[in-house]
This record gives structure tokens, sequence and C-alpha cells, in this order.
């Protein structure tokens, strides 16, 4: 989404739409994604011990992949998510395990700090801190699956959160 004006005098600008029309400004649009990467990290209990001086170097890896020690943090999107997830539906239905917002693989414990954000709110947010968005090349079957999910998100503006909660209640990741 680009950057609204509101020709308006001392109205600030908009920089991004709520699902419900709530249109925030710049300071607001920081403050609701910063919550909400706060949230998916307490709530899915990635990070132990985190707090908000934390967040900032979180955030950072939005540019890359993070590995330390026995962590890698991905910056994996909800769209990422909800797409990986449709995928492996039709075709490879042993990968859904590695969608969990928090996984084991080789000794290495994998976190997703943005898997509740959804790829439109990285990008706005990344565009007002002037931050790279580190992007990695989707397969084919993700990006058919994140075609789809695109198309039915006209009519029915949640459907990316309603397939990544469905996943989450089914396989028994009750956070």
């Amino acid at each position: 989404m680009s950057l609204m004006k509101n020709g308006k005098k001392g109205i600030k600008e908009i920089v991004f739409i709520l699902p419900n029309g709530e249109g925030l400004n710049r300071r607001q649009f920081c403050n609701y994604f910063e919550k909400k990467v706060l949230r998916t990290i307490r709530k899915f209990m990635l990070i132990p011990h985190f707090g908000k001086e934390s967040l900032k170097e979180v955030i950072s890896l939005l540019s890359r992949k993070e590995k330390s020690g026995k962590f890698v943090i991905l910056n994996d999107s909800l769209d990422d998510i909800a797409s990986g997830i449709l995928s492996a539906v039709f075709s490879d239905i042993k990968s859904l395990s590695k969608l969990a917002p928090k996984f084991k693989f080789k000794n290495r414990i994998f976190i997703r700090p943005f898997y509740l954000i959804e790829a439109k709110e990285i990008e706005v947010y990344a565009k007002l801190k002037n931050m790279k968005i580190n992007k990695k090349r989707k397969s084919l079957g993700i990006q058919n699956a994140l075609s789809i999910l695109n198309s039915l998100e006209i009519k029915h503006p949640e459907i990316k959160h309603a397939v990544v909660n469905s996943f989450l209640q089914i396989s028994n990741l009750n956070f």
C-alpha cells in the first residue's frame, strides 16, 4: 500500500488503513506494528524473557535471517504462512509441521516473530523506517497458493488470518 496524503490542514497523513476502515498516521502505525510483533512473540512464547527493549533488535531482522546459537529468527509474514499452509495441504502435508510459529529442526529452534503480521504491514513499516526487506523467492506452489489467497481476500479480507488460525487450532498449537 502506498502512502496516502490528506489535504486537510491540521490532519496528519494517513499511511495505513486497517481492515475496519480506521486510518493510521505514521506514529500510530509504527506503534500498532510494534505492539503486534510484541504480542506475537509473547503469544507464542518465541523468545524467553522478551521485553520492549529487544523489540527494535527483532524488527531490524526484517532485512535478514538471524542465526544466533541454537535460534534462527525467520522473517516470514502471515502471507507466507497462509500460502505455505494452503500449498502444503494440496501437495506436501508433511511440511505443515515447519509452518508453526516455533519449531525445532536439526538441533536449532526456528522462530517467526512476524507470524501474524501481513506482508503489506511489514512493507509499510519498512518504508516508514527506511529499511530494506530481504524478500525470498517463493516456490511455484507457494506463489499459486498466495495468488488464490489474494483473490479470495478481495471478498474476505481476513482470509489469511482465518487460514493460519484454523491451522493453529487443528495442529494443537493452542497458544
